[in-house]
């Protein structure tokens, strides 16, 4: 058409049939019929384009593209393939492994240029409950669309939505892709017809076949026969035995004929859980050779004359146990650490949605040289490397699935082998001359009037002969549609969202006095039909789904039982900002010893107060040289600190005895501590301490070196004095000979142009300001006079050598952006003595200031837990740092939290819920009951609602040791956004948001706390304490 081309980006070149096909397709619905391995799925991926093309130029909304399969597997194999070669955003949906279509991600599709690889079932279930619409899907594939009849999902969706539903001009266009449109040769003009009508479009295919002969994988049809079997003992034994076998009779019998009875005696123990001693023997007695049918010794010759380092092959079977068998006794003949022999995989439709993708991944990667495969792998796989293909089983397949397994065979010269015994020429030659009298016939039909007469209404809309029947039940507000067709899988999984007390009993689904139907032959009579126990089974499931949505038990989707649907718990975290889903509660409480409620001295002045000196202790028994004041006495301590580089320190709190502080002494210690936490921590600028409204209040001072523990009220006063001069300096004056001397003996200096940079010096060096600038040009002297003019500074000064202090920056404070630094490297730096001031606190402060953070962190958490351990029955005369253990989550703390407590209090609450049940709930009630009944009260909702009953959030302890923040500290404002409104989830705040997961596990490892303190089950005090 004018104005519509197809874009490059696709990875491979269309052929002169794909554009014949495509146009076509572009004037109208088209079901492409070419042979396998042509590339119908690149006439998709244009046509996709050319749609989209077409929508944008007509400015019509975004539409999405639906790509329809039949099995997972091929949703990833399109799904890669159209990414490959569109320029559109590809999704993958389908059930088991991929996510779920529903209302929310389907809008996410709408409103973008999305294609959408899904099973036919999935997009099938969303168009049901009303998830999806047809009205918002511009093209409309149906990959293998010969399978479009009867109650396949690609005939329900067209069925009900496509030519019931939707409005004419509404409809998308359809587009089937298929090899095999009709399957009985004798009927291959009403069978193309009936597929048409289903899918409304026409059958289209190249009208030059020997294009597509050339361009397409054509393999070459063999034969190979082998002698009958006759394992006359084996047999007879099984009959001998049938009452062994039961069920898996037959299974025995087949394997026997056609594996051997080694195969047979690897399958008897999935059946009867053990070999027969008779049958064991005979196997047991003679090689393994002589244990196998003919039929195997045919493939093992065939197999054996193959270069499989350069090829790879599928064996088809019909039986899954033939698939598994057949594959293992392949494995134990060639092994599996040889060289130049296959290794064997089989895949069957029972596997784990994930094995297969496994073992097709290891085929497609040269890993696997063989597959043993039922049917799952006949329609759609794209195995480029196959070059043969086996019919193992002798019966004859059909004409389709025969089609399908030669098109598996992908490479050049490529093999189709099929095994026959010795005699059967009938099969033989039907072999041979089948497919090619197939395709022939195809083609000569398509364009074939439709059938006369009595045969014109069986190719009607619905080939199921049950029209008497068909009935609905929609949902306008949502379009949720169910039809009779439907109703039974519908009502399945409405019963699969129902909790296990309402389990199947006696045949028959009960929910809240509402009686769902059995499962068995129902009489419908009563509404002017008859027909068989599989049409009123549907008839009363659609009864069923009205009347569970008339009386308010099933949601408008039609999708979930609302009676059973949990109200969603209000997400503060999000309102906020925050990706947390949790509950607001207050902020953490605050221990005894550590709040601001100081008792007056004993026998001195009414204005002294009484404090409780703690020293610091490091691991190797050295007394630091500060020392902590607190209010109220603390017991001892000891913390491990995680320093930068991830190191640890032990690092112990010990009481030292009371002190007294006059007001003076108090206002000292406060400027003290705000000088101190503003060099130790890098705190920016604009923070500010407000004593007045603290909610804890400590002290860290310094101590007097020596014998005793004195506070060094000397330093204090002295660094409050320099305080008022800190980092306001001129820097005029000139530089004196002494004043080298003076800044190596044991202090911390600040740059004159940056006060928060600090740094230690280590000594003199024989550099001076005439020394090359290493990052400028120029000479040192020449670079700190352009910067610092005000400096008198000499050229034959010589440079201090200094490492860089490295800070604890808080990191639960908002830094702006203008006083935001990079944090320096322990690199040595040489500056000028003239640019350099002395720090007001001495270095040995520094040193012993880098573990402050982590040791008042512990201080507060164990002050809380030793408060929490009085107030709590169950818990008196608990250690203190079990309690803090049981009250600190895995992102607060990695050494010590409530993980393996967690989840042995998880295992507590189960026994005593169990327990509470079993007494309290009637005589007779059944495990279903039980299950739910205990499932809720331990549920983390009923965790969460019960600890907040106790008041467990306000112990929680969230914060880090990274994020600490010193005593009557005050944030400053953070910087405004964007828009221009400042960021709530950066202010302080009387609230905090924890998560309901962090709240129901502090709860559970509480419980664990409790069980390990009583030491046996009868003292379990946490049901009293909590579930009561």
């Amino acid at each position: 058409r004018a104005g519509m081309e197809l874009r490059r980006q696709v990875a491979l070149a269309p052929r002169a049939y794909q554009l014949e096909v495509l146009r076509a397709a572009v004037r109208g619905n088209v079901i492409a019929v070419l042979q396998p391995g042509s590339g119908k799925t690149l006439i998709a991926a244009l046509l996709v384009d050319l749609v989209k093309q077409r929508d944008a130029a007509a400015a019509r909304p975004h539409r999405c593209t639906v790509f329809l399969v039949n099995t997972v597997n091929l949703v990833r194999q399109q799904a890669d393939f159209l990414s490959h070669n569109t320029v559109y955003s590809v999704r993958r949906c389908c059930g088991g492994s991929g996510p779920s279509l529903e209302a929310t991600t389907w809008r996410k599709f709408v409103y973008k240029d999305v294609i959408l690889v899904a099973t036919a079932q999935t997009f099938l279930e969303s168009l049901i409950h009303g998830f999806a619409s047809l009205e918002q899907v511009d093209l409309l594939v149906f990959d293998e669309c010969h399978h479009t009849k009867k109650k396949h999902p690609f005939n329900l969706i067209m069925r009900d939505f496509y030519h019931l539903k939707c409005e004419p001009e509404k409809r998308p266009k359809i587009l089937g892709l298929t090899s095999t449109p009709a399957e009985d040769p004798n009927r291959i003009c009403y069978q193309l017809h009936v597929l048409e009508e289903n899918l409304s479009a026409e059958i289209c295919t190249a009208s030059v076949n020997e294009e597509v002969a050339v361009a397409s994988p054509n393999a070459q049809v063999e034969t190979l026969t082998y002698p009958r079997s006759s394992f006359d003992k084996a047999v007879n034994f099984v009959l001998a035995h049938s009452h062994l076998f039961t069920e898996s009779e037959p299974t025995v019998l087949h394997i026997i004929a056609n594996l051997g009875p080694w195969a047979a005696c690897q399958l008897l123990p999935s059946s009867l859980g053990a070999v027969p001693d008779e049958l064991a023997s005979y196997c047991t007695s003679r090689p393994l050779a002589e244990h196998v049918s003919p039929k195997v010794h045919a493939l093992i010759a065939l197999l054996e004359k193959q270069n499989w380092a350069q090829m790879q092959g599928i064996a088809f079977v019909d039986r899954r146990a033939t698939a598994s068998l057949l594959c293992r006794l392949l494995t134990a003949h060639f092994g599996t650490e040889s060289c130049g022999v296959p290794r064997c995989f089989h895949l069957v439709g029972s596997m784990r949605i994930s094995d297969q993708a496994d073992v097709l991944q290891q085929f497609n990667n040269r890993s696997a040289h063989l597959l043993v495969a039922t049917n799952v792998a006949e329609e759609g796989l794209d195995l480029q490397s196959c070059q043969l293909v086996i019919r193992f089983d002798p019966e004859p397949p059909s004409i389709r699935s025969r089609v399908q397994a030669m098109g598996r065979a992908r490479a050049r010269n490529s093999r189709y082998i099929l095994m026959a015994p010795d005699g059967d020429t009938a099969y033989e030659s039907t072999a041979l001359g089948a497919v090619p009298d197939y395709v022939r016939g195809v083609c000569e039909n398509l364009r074939a009037a439709p059938p006369d007469g009595d045969d014109a209404n069986l190719w009607a809309l619905d080939d199921d002969a049950e029209d008497d029947l068909y009935d609905e039940y929609e949902v306008p507000s949502t379009g949720a549609l169910i039809t009779t067709t439907t109703s039974v899988a519908t009502l399945h999984r409405v019963c699969a969202s129902a909790p296990l007390e309402f389990a199947h009993r006696e045949r028959e689904w009960v929910v809240s006095g509402l009686p769902f139907p059995a499962m068995k032959s129902v009489s419908v009579s009563d509404q002017g039909c008859t027909t068989n126990r599989y049409a009123g089974k549907r008839k009363v499931a659609l009864e069923a789904i009205r009347k569970l949505h008339s009386a308010g038990f099933l949601d408008d989707h039609l999708h979930r039982l609302e009676v059973f649907r949990r109200p969603k718990r209000q997400d503060p975290g999000r309102d906020r900002g925050l990706d947390v889903r949790g509950v607001m509660c207050p902020l953490e409480d605050v221990g005894t010893a550590i709040r601001p409620d100081w008792a007056p001295a004993v026998n001195t002045d009414k204005d002294c107060r009484r404090g409780h000196m703690h020293v610091l202790i490091s691991d190797d028994g050295e007394v630091l040289p500060l020392c902590i004041i607190t209010p109220g006495p603390l017991f001892e301590i000891s913390c491990h600190v995680r320093k930068r580089g991830n190191a640890v320190e032990d690092v112990t709190m010990r009481p030292a005895g009371e002190v007294s502080m006059c007001t003076a002494d108090v206002a000292q210690a406060q400027e003290f501590q705000q000088l101190l936490w503003h060099s130790v921590l890098s705190l920016p600028s604009g923070t500010s301490f407000d004593w007045a409204n603290a909610r804890t209040l400590y002290f860290v001072l310094p101590v007097q070196p020596g014998p005793g523990t004195r506070i060094d009220w000397d330093c204090v006063r002295q660094a409050v004095r320099q305080m008022h001069t800190f980092g306001d300096g001129t820097g005029e004056g000139s530089w004196q000979s002494d004043e080298a001397d003076r800044l190596l003996a044991g202090c911390v200096v600040y740059a004159v142009h940056d006060p928060t940079r600090l740094y230690f010096p280590q000594e003199l060096t024989e550099l001076t300001l005439r020394a090359p600038f290493p990052f400028a040009d120029g000479d040192y002297f020449t670079h700190y006079r352009e910067r610092f003019p005000q400096l008198h500074l000499d050229p034959d000064q010589s440079l201090l050598r200094c490492v860089p202090v490295t800070p604890n920056t808080c990191a639960g404070v908002h830094h702006h952006h203008s006083a935001s630094k990079k944090v320096a490297t322990r690199r040595l730096f040489a500056l000028p003595v003239a640019l350099l001031r002395p720090h007001p606190l001495p270095a040995a402060c520094f040193r012993a200031c880098a573990l402050l953070p982590g040791v008042l962190s512990c201080v507060e958490r164990l002050s809380l837990a030793d408060d929490v351990a009085h107030a709590v029955p169950a818990l008196a005369g608990t250690d203190p740092l079990a309690v803090a253990a049981a009250l600190t989550p895995l992102s607060a703390s990695a050494d010590e939290n409530y993980e393996r407590l967690e989840k042995l209090g998880d295992c507590v609450l189960k026994l005593v819920a169990t327990t509470d049940l079993y007494a309290t709930l009637p005589a007779g009630s059944d495990e279903g009951v039980l299950h739910v009944e205990r499932v809720r009260l331990v549920s983390n909702d009923t965790l969460v609602d019960k600890g907040s009953m106790r008041n467990i959030p306000c112990w929680i302890h969230t914060r880090s040791q990274s994020q600490w923040l010193p005593p009557a500290f005050v944030p400053p404002a953070p910087p405004p956004s964007e828009g221009g409104n400042s960021s709530p989830v950066a202010e302080e705040e009387s609230q905090r948001c924890i998560q309901w997961k962090v709240i129901a596990d502090c709860v559970e490892s509480l419980a664990g706390l409790v069980f390990v303190k009583s030491e046996s089950l009868a003292g379990l005090l946490f049901e009293v304490f909590l579930l009561t």
